[in-house]
């Protein structure tokens, strides 16, 4: 069972008032909440959207059938203001684990809490996103983006185990191992013969793993090693010339704002820049762009952000004008971590430059 399963019948029954009557009941639509109040009594179906990132909202809402006597209500980490805004166009029950919700029934029943009571999860199962399942995720995600546009209704094969662990540096029994998490959680799926040449894997919910992997790297602390540099110009891309010129034919590869202008642009205001460089390369980078004149290290609030990942995130870099750009997927979960502007960045790069 993916883990969202019962966290949103746990986020559901949260919501609710205490005067509110709420139990449990299994059936053929899965585990339902029924809720009694006064005379009244409403079956809600939970639905789960992931993150609550509009592309999670609107693959949910895809998938809604009337039912009689039947209350549809989307559930999700924290809905977004975009997603809000899709739902309340098409009158669309939503909870979150924030502790908002907005709930309306035509026998009478609505709700509304848009303060937020945040729902505690020591008794909710999560999924776990270890180094190397993220890593393994990530490696998936940026190769789907680099396989010709499949046929309608075909699913995405996952490279073999073997494949990933060389790209990604990750043991073979480690990705073996998040492999099967992923299984397990319904994102990806075995097909065919368990072993040998003919078995293989395959993306199920690639939508639903972009959001879910993005979304887990907006709330944990920042891995790698990272730091801040201050320069008198406000064009990042003087920037962007400028570390070309420092660092030669050196490794490295933007994200966050400027990378998204070059793939999908979005907005004329680039806040600041963000680059990427290999693990064992950034003390020597850091060194080098230190050493120019007009280039300050600075705890925080510096126009070029430095960050160091792992080898294989370069092999999805790609040069668009004139500039190194990581993998949309990477883009996206940078932008979805800035939140605000970056969020609705994000959200157009996904419609545009990844489609799921």
């Amino acid at each position: 069972m993916a883990s969202g399963d019962n966290y949103a019948t746990a986020i559901l029954r949260h919501v609710l008032p205490a005067n509110v009557s709420a139990g449990l009941d299994v059936g053929e639509l899965g585990t339902t909440v029924v809720i009694t109040f006064a005379q009244l009594r409403l079956v809600l179906r939970p639905l789960w959207a992931g993150q609550g990132f509009p592309a999670d909202v609107k693959r949910v809402a895809s998938t809604l059938k009337h039912q009689d006597g039947v209350l549809p209500v989307v559930v999700a980490r924290e809905m977004s203001e975009g997603a809000k805004r899709f739902l309340a166009e098409r009158q669309l029950s939503w909870a979150d684990a924030a502790g908002c919700a907005e709930i309306a029934a035509p026998e009478g029943f609505y709700l509304a809490r848009l303060r937020p009571t945040p729902l505690r999860r020591t008794q909710v199962r999560d999924f776990t996103w270890s180094p190397s399942v993220s890593a393994v995720a990530e490696y998936v995600l940026s190769r789907r983006l680099t396989i010709p546009q499949l046929r309608e209704g075909a699913w995405d094969t996952v490279d073999r185990v073997g494949s990933i662990s060389e790209a990604t540096e990750v043991s073979y029994g480690q990705v073996a191992k998040a492999l099967s998490a992923l299984d397990a959680e319904g994102y990806t799926a075995k097909v065919g013969p368990e072993r040998g040449p003919n078995s293989s894997r395959e993306i199920r919910e690639r939508s639903r793993l972009l959001s879910d992997w993005a979304g887990n790297h907006s709330r944990v602390s920042r891995g790698g090693h990272h730091a801040e540099l201050h320069v008198p110009w406000r064009d990042p891309l003087v920037s962007v010339d400028m570390i070309e010129a420092r660092l030669g034919s050196s490794v490295w590869a933007t994200s966050g704002w400027v990378a998204a202008d070059a793939i999908a642009p979005f907005t004329t205001s680039l806040p600041d820049l963000l680059v990427y460089v290999p693990d064992d390369d950034f003390d020597a980078v850091l060194e080098r762009l230190a050493e120019h004149p007009e280039v300050t290290p600075v705890e925080r609030g510096g126009r070029i952000r430095l960050r160091s990942a792992s080898a294989y995130v370069f092999e999805f870099a790609r040069e668009i004008n004139a500039r190194p750009v990581l993998s949309p997927v990477r883009v996206y979960r940078d932008l979805i971590r800035l939140a605000g502007r970056g969020a609705d960045a994000a959200e157009h790069l996904r419609e545009v430059a990844i489609g799921f």
